[in-house]
């Protein structure tokens, strides 16, 4: 699978896509409903727990993949098949939000459908062209939201009061694990990754990885600082503050509302995150199937069909994220990854040894 190897700032710029595109949109709301304002120490806690999610996966992919470590046909189907259907799930979630944002912004009938008609092909496209793709488009567009966030941000211009946060920890750990537990499907972001292979460059820096994902963190942490110490207990009228922040803004007083830059850039994040996931998924049902166009095609009859029939608002998708979905989102986030990663060492060390042996023998 040559299309699928990255190298390590390209895997970082997609892990930065894939951490804070759709935990910046409309999930501050949803955890605001069950924690108040406890959300900033419910983000510190997860991203120590998704570090070492990515650690374990990150160590898996050096020189291989998922698909190289598990070769074994009566293990792999049933696990790509968990995998497909967890992937399926979460993009499903996550196409409908980015329906609802495009179409909240920009037209008046809010009509899911016939936007799907148009939004997806372009998914579909970049994820059939594999991981190089999604890695290359995300290198060329960050400079756009960099830009972009730049701006707003050297530019913001709001009242903040820092105490927001306080007191901490009012009623114990219950609602940090109520909004914790009730959300899982906006968590768990990276376990895609395990389908692209990570070659190193030579006199590349072994911290470089490291630090780039502990600044992600400290930028997602630092942003749900910005929106409590911004709207305090207004937060649960936000239905997406990654453009609400973009109203205070200095140039807003001359020109009206700024918000076209934070618009574009969340949707260039929210199409290359929807392709990775796309992309996660169509290599699971194409390893069952053996067939790549026949696996695209069928889940963007799925898709379609779904949102027609069934996702029609909102709410509706809001139920389904919240129901049993969440926990298998939850099984493969955590237990896939750890068994990639202990699979992939025993590999390696059963590996070391016939080679040893071999160079006995010679």
């Amino acid at each position: 699978m040559t299309n699928n190897i990255v190298y390590k700032k390209q895997i970082c710029l997609l892990a930065f896509v894939l951490t804070i595109t759709f935990k910046v949109a409309m999930l501050p709301k949803y955890l605001f409903i069950e924690a108040q304002n406890q959300i900033v120490l419910l983000i510190v806690l997860y991203m120590l727990l998704e570090f070492g999610i990515f650690a374990l996966i990150y160590c898996s992919i050096q020189n291989q993949n998922i698909v190289d470590i598990f070769t074994n046909k009566w293990v792999k189907i049933p696990l790509f098949s968990l995998l497909g259907v967890a992937y399926f799930c979460k993009f499903l979630v996550f196409f409908c939000e980015a329906l609802n944002f495009i179409s909240l912004q920009f037209f008046d009938d809010q009509k899911w459908e016939y936007l799907s008609l148009a939004f997806l092909p372009i998914i579909v496209y970049i994820a059939f062209k594999g991981g190089n793709c999604i890695v290359r488009l995300t290198e060329l567009s960050v400079w756009i939201v960099a830009l972009a966030i730049l701006f707003n941000f050297i530019y913001l211009r709001v009242d903040m009061d820092a105490t927001n946060i306080l007191p901490i920890l009012p009623n114990g750990i219950a609602p940090l694990a109520s909004a914790f537990d009730k959300n899982l499907i906006w968590f768990f972001d990276y376990t895609p990754l395990l389908f692209l292979t990570v070659k190193s460059k030579k006199n590349e820096s072994k911290w470089f990885v490291p630090v780039a994902i502990f600044i992600i963190a400290l930028m997602l942490v630092g942003y749900y600082f910005l929106l409590i110490a911004a709207f305090g207990n207004g937060m649960y009228l936000i239905n997406n503050s990654f453009t609400k922040i973009a109203i205070f803004n200095k140039f807003s007083e001359l020109f009206g509302v700024i918000d076209l830059p934070m618009i574009a850039t969340w949707m260039i994040m929210a199409t290359i995150n929807l392709a990775t996931i796309f992309f996660g998924c169509l290599q699971c049902l194409t390893e069952v199937t053996k067939c790549k166009k026949a696996s695209a095609s069928i889940m963007v009859l799925l898709v379609e069909l779904i949102i027609f029939l069934k996702f029609s608002n909102l709410q509706v998708v809001y139920e389904f994220a919240t129901s049993w979905v969440r926990y298998l989102i939850l099984a493969v986030g955590v237990g896939v990854p750890i068994l990639v990663f202990c699979v992939a060492k025993i590999k390696q060390k059963n590996n070391n040894k016939s080679k040893l042996l071999n160079d006995n023998k010679a």
